[in-house]
């Protein structure tokens, strides 16, 4: 629970202003553009209007709602994989809790606001909840009730609905990877099949009704968002690169800790399974100590942070690999053969899992994929069932709790000291910055808090107005509009640097009515080459020079945005009369055969 209440302390601190901006902005109002592959914001958009758009607060949400499924997800597990194992129910919840923070995994990088990737992690969760429940039913209808093997079934189908909206080249791989492990375990039966099948394209249904008001609708903006993605230049969703085995390289200091992890879980497991007691008491002792020194850095004594590279996510294959090591030294050359055949069959799905939640990214799979890391981990533990079963000692499963526990306090005290794409560690934020549209307040960095401020004066005396439309031309500052209570126009994030950016906000604008753009101020940042050009104003009949006034420049702090130095940005009202800009707007739309106003 401490490592609870650290995630939550900080989900007070940082904001990214690229990525995690854009998740927010999309959750924000998602009913604003009509573009997406992803239909994430409308998933988490209920949740955003009960929380009142509390960004702190969403965070915590997620976290709760990532813990809360990874905890049911373990305690399935070990209640139906360890039933002929002496493990009590307080046991149980003890072993659950402590392995499903395993799930806190994802906030390595320290994003926790709710985004396609949690969505598609939940989905995950859900998917195998349902089939560990549907894979311990029996196979006759007479001494099964009909009603439960209906639930699982459809919680099945719900998960896959989840994992479409969230991210559909995972429910693809999801689809067939799931089948096939039904096929293993014998439980693939086709008229249950149908009816996930069934709920999973109803709810698809119902979804595009509630987005779009109709189907075809909804498929325009599946259709559009992936046009989109094309034009911009980026290649992940092309087959070539979807199905992809990744290298990656281990740091020396990772291969030093991998191997540390690994020495210390079989050097626990000899202690606690050792008959004499001095032994015992050493393996309890070295256990309290791994916990003490997991408090130290949760309780911020402690700060040091070890650089393990671009790789670190990979730490949590050291569980199973400890794992089988342990099965070999405790169960002899037999142990494999003792692992039973739907136990195989889990062990692979749960390895193969992080490929597909990260499926269809242009990251490195073995990376991106490590945030899901609690799926490796699951697999260990399903390694440990023989040795639990021939032992009766349920205390070897600690090593493994600890050795997880570790490993992410690692993972989270490396987010906290290095925030993604923020220019220092969250617990030097002393910052408080207030977003008045949301009720809002965030401890952010000195540089940034005062840049926002700053931006709120110039807006405030320039009669800006929340709610007023901006265009971001920055190329990488999605959030500024956000944080200004502005809204950002045509899509979330005009993305700069790819070799279709222009192309891909001219595409933006178009979906966006005249009128709206006749209001929009402007957000630009001419020292950054990666910026989008301003000419792509003249889709809609403005120029620059000509139609916009500069109403301030703030310099953007080094580190902000990932980028090394200060750069200046400015902010620029409409000058023109609306009726005015209406019409050219109208006009050059006309003329280029997009009637859209």
């Amino acid at each position: 629970m401490s490592m609870l209440g650290w995630l939550f302390h900080y989900s007070h601190y940082g904001l990214d202003f690229t990525d995690e901006s854009f998740y927010l902005i999309w959750i924000t109002n998602p009913y604003q553009y009509k573009a997406s592959v992803s239909q994430f914001g409308f998933i988490y958009h209920p949740l955003h209007q009960l929380l009142h758009g509390n960004v702190a607060l969403l965070r915590e949400a997620n976290i709760a709602i990532l813990f809360t499924l990874s905890f049911l997800l373990t305690n399935l597990l070990i209640k139906y994989f360890y039933a002929a194992s002496p493990i009590n129910t307080p046991q149980r919840w003890i072993i659950s809790s402590g392995t499903a923070t395993a799930s806190f995994a994802f906030f390595q990088s320290w994003i926790a606001t709710p985004s396609y990737n949690s969505l598609t992690l939940q989905a995950l969760l859900m998917s195998s909840i349902a089939l560990i429940l549907i894979d311990k039913q029996t196979a006759s209808a007479t001494t099964d009730k009909p009603l439960n093997r209906i639930w699982s079934w459809i919680f099945l189908g719900t998960s896959g609905w989840l994992s479409v909206m969230a991210k559909p080249t995972t429910a693809v791989a999801l689809a067939i990877c799931s089948i096939l492990y039904l096929f293993m375990i014998r439980k693939l039966h086709t008229r249950y099949l149908l009816l996930s099948a069934g709920i999973a394209t109803g709810l698809l249904i119902l979804s595009a009704w509630y987005i779009d008001s109709s189907i075809p609708a909804f498929m325009t903006r599946i259709k559009t968002g992936l046009e989109m993605t094309q034009i911009l230049g980026s290649d992940s969703h092309n087959l070539k690169n979807l199905i992809r085995l990744d290298e990656f390289e281990l740091s020396q200091n990772a291969k030093n800790l991998f191997t540390i992890i690994v020495i210390t879980i079989l050097c626990l497991v000899g202690f606690l399974n050792s008959r004499k007691q001095t032994l015992i008491s050493f393996g309890i002792g070295l256990s309290l100590t791994i916990i003490l020194l997991e408090l130290a850095i949760i309780l911020g004594i402690v700060h040091k942070n070890i650089s393990i590279g671009n790789f670190q996510g990979l730490l949590l294959w050291s569980i199973p690999f400890a794992a089988l090591l342990s099965g070999f030294f405790l169960c002899g050359y037999k142990y494999l053969s003792k692992i039973s055949r739907s136990h195989w069959a889990l062990a692979i799905l749960f390895l193969l899992f992080p490929h597909l939640y990260a499926i269809g990214t242009g990251n490195n799979y073995w990376s991106h994929g490590s945030r899901a890391g609690i799926f490796w981990v699951l697999s260990g533990f399903i390694l440990l069932v023989p040795i639990i079963e021939n032992k009766k000692k349920p205390i070897l499963l600690i090593p493994f709790v600890l050795a997880t526990q570790f490993i992410v306090v690692v993972f989270i005290n490396s987010s906290i000291e290095e925030p993604y794409r923020q220019p220092q560690p969250l617990r030097q934020n002393n910052y408080t910055f207030e977003i008045k549209e949301f009720a809002t307040t965030l401890k952010l960095c000195d540089k940034d808090a005062i840049y926002l401020t700053k931006s709120k004066e110039i807006l405030k005396n320039a009669h800006f107005k929340s709610g007023t439309p901006m265009i971001d031309l920055t190329g990488h500052s999605p959030g500024i509009p956000y944080l200004l209570g502005g809204i950002n126009v045509g899509t979330p994030w005009m993305f700069g640097g790819y070799s279709g950016s222009d192309q891909f906000a001219k595409t933006a604008l178009k979906k966006v009515s005249c009128k709206q753009l006749a209001h929009a101020w402007l957000l630009i940042e001419p020292e950054w080459p990666r910026n989008i050009s301003s000419d792509i104003l003249t889709s809609y009949g403005a120029e620059l020079d000509k139609d916009f006034q500069i109403v301030g420049a703030l310099k953007i702090a080094a580190g902000t945005g990932g980028l090394e130095n200060s750069r200046t940005q400015y902010i620029l009202k409409p000058t023109r009369p609306i009726n005015e800009a209406i019409s050219l707007c109208l006009a050059t739309r006309s003329h280029e055969g997009d009637l859209f106003g």
